[in-house]
Order: structure tokens, then C-alpha cells, then sequence
């Protein structure tokens, strides 16, 4: 899981969408967009995941100060994924955790006009409420037809 800051509506306002890709799948699991990286964005995303998915072995995530404490500590995140049974893992870098970071990119560079394409199809989205709905509820899945499974057709006939 990662934040990531980004004008996802093309309108000079910076959001951060709090994303959850499964590393085994790549399929992404949940997002959720909130005007600043937070603990209330990871939350929403991991409220979708258990309510979706079920409970997790692990997180992958980053060193952000949300969600692993000082000097080993705890954060309010990490107290939550214990209590539930969650083990968290920390990356050491950015290139450590490749799916969610690939994804945060195919996300950055597609949505807006996606997003475009859709309203002209009649969806509202027209606020960041909207937006987390639509992408949840639509665009996870989107995604995973769109991409997931066109690579898998790729790579299939490559290796014929």
C-alpha cells in the first residue's frame, strides 16, 4: 500500500490517494482520496479491503511516519493492523514496493482522461466523494480488465 499526491481531477488541487495493491495478483484492492496523505485515507482503503477481501497476513507498505513509529514504535496504524491480526512489512525504498508504485503510475497517467471519458458517459463525478465511490465501486475493476489482463494476453503470446 502507498500514497500518493496527484491533481487527479486536472484542477490545480493535489489529493493523495491511499492505494492497496495485492503483490501476489497485482490486482488493486481499494483506493481512497483524501486532500493530504493520513491515517483517515488509510483507513477508508483498509476498511474496503477487510470488507472486501477479508483479513490480509500483511501489509507492504513504506516507512511513512503514519504508519510505522520512531525508533520501532507504534502509530495508531500499526496498533489497528495488530489488534485485527495484521503483520506489517516496511520497504526500504520506493523500488521495493514495484506493484503499488507501477500502479500509482498507470493511475496518475490514465485517470483524468478517464475520468473525462465517463462524465461524457453520463457518471457524476464531480467531487472527491464522488470520486472515491466511482473509484471503488468501478474503477478497481477497470483497471484490472483493462491492464491486468491485457498483459497477460501479451505475455502469453510472447511466449508461443
Amino acid at each position: 500500500m502507498d500514497g500518493t499526491p496527484f491533481d487527479w481531477f486536472g484542477d490545480n488541487r493535489m489529493y493523495c490517494l491511499h492505494l492497496a495493491v495485492d503483490d501476489a495478483t497485482s490486482e488493486v484492492l481499494a483506493g481512497w482520496f483524501t486532500p493530504h496523505e493520513c491515517l483517515y485515507g488509510y483507513c477508508q482503503m483498509m476498511l474496503i479491503v477487510l470488507k472486501k477481501y477479508g483479513i490480509p497476513s500483511y501489509v507492504y507498505s513504506d516507512r511513512h511516519t503514519i504508519l510505522k513509529g520512531y525508533a520501532g514504535g507504534d502509530t495508531l496504524f500499526s496498533l489497528m493492523m495488530k489488534r485485527i491480526g495484521i503483520d506489517q512489512i516496511y520497504a526500504n525504498s520506493a523500488e521495493a514496493k514495484g506493484r503499488v508504485e507501477r500502479y500509482n503510475g498507470t493511475v496518475q497517467r490514465r485517470i483524468i482522461n478517464d475520468i473525462i471519458r465517463f462524465r461524457n458517459k453520463g457518471v457524476k463525478l464531480d467531487d472527491y466523494d464522488d470520486l472515491n465511490k466511482w473509484f471503488n465501486d468501478f474503477y478497481c475493476e477497470y483497471i484490472i480488465q483493462s491492464f491486468l489482463l491485457n498483459h497477460l494476453i501479451i505475455t502469453v503470446n510472447l511466449n508461443r
